[in-house]
């Protein structure tokens, strides 16, 4: 890629806010930033007690950044959440002990992050000084997010049984969406560019979902390269990117086309 030195290690999760401020984690605790909407990407490393992987991250109110990680040991898969508080300079582990595969926040308040070990879902209206258990009536969660204050998406992998879930009082309760499109595949990652066009990363061959209402309906579409995706962001309606393995691509124009950065 250009602008940016090619890692062997893969890129689990990206987020890019308004402010063009964004942040790439992956494996082996790696850690990319940039602060020109993706431009360019500085590559930075952490050892950050036994992490094995990042496999999500969140930026919110500038210098504050939440992390999600995945460790083995003792036989079983573990992990935790992590916080800086400047810009990922230093982190603390917020303890929770259980494997965080994604986090999403609608606004510097709200957020959720999701589990991919006893299927919890944790849900914060503070900014993620405090975090309430909301369902872990599923086994495992893939991925999930928040699109404003109530409303919110998550896809239950319960080996081989998937389940794209939806709420809409705050994950106090929430209702399965089955939708025939979906052919019980399996969401990477899920994003909504505005209130009703979401997307839904498949993964392998450069396969995703889209939906334009809301994620009733979803409707199979591929990048048209052969690539891992891994994961998804949307700065707005136009500006958007797609982690793909060891690079980056990024689309202007809503996802019609792509280019890498």
């Amino acid at each position: 890629d250009a602008n940016m030195d090619i890692t062997d290690w893969n890129l689990n999760s990206l987020y890019v806010d308004s402010f063009g401020e964004g942040i790439c984690v992956g494996d082996r605790g790696q850690i990319l930033s940039t602060n020109d909407y993706g431009e360019n990407w500085l590559k930075s490393w952490q050892s950050i007690g036994r992490v094995y992987e990042f496999n999500c991250s969140a930026l919110i109110r500038d210098s504050i950044i939440f992390a999600g990680s995945s460790n083995f040991g003792g036989g079983v898969p573990w992990g935790d959440l992590y916080k800086s508080t400047d810009y990922g300079q230093t982190w603390s582990p917020m303890n929770f002990w259980c494997e965080v595969n994604d986090i999403s926040f609608a606004n510097d308040s709200t957020g959720a992050f999701f589990s991919n070990y006893l299927g919890y879902i944790y849900y914060t209206d503070d900014g993620g000084v405090n975090w309430s258990e909301r369902q872990n009536l599923y086994e495992n969660f893939s991925c999930g997010y928040m699109l404003n204050d109530t409303i919110g998406f998550a896809f239950a992998d319960d080996y081989g049984s998937n389940t794209l879930i939806k709420t809409y009082d705050a994950w106090v309760t929430f209702v399965e969406i089955n939708s025939e499109g979906l052919n019980n595949n399996t969401f990477e990652d899920i994003e909504f560019k505005d209130d009703t066009t979401g997307f839904g990363i498949v993964g392998y061959k450069g396969v995703y979902y889209r939906s334009d209402d809301q994620g009733v309906n979803w409707i199979l579409d591929s990048i048209g390269f052969d690539y891992y995706l891994n994961s998804i962001n949307f700065v707005d309606s136009l500006k958007g990117f797609i982690g793909v393995r060891d690079h980056i691509l990024k689309t202007i124009d809503g996802g019609e086309s792509r280019y890498e950065t």
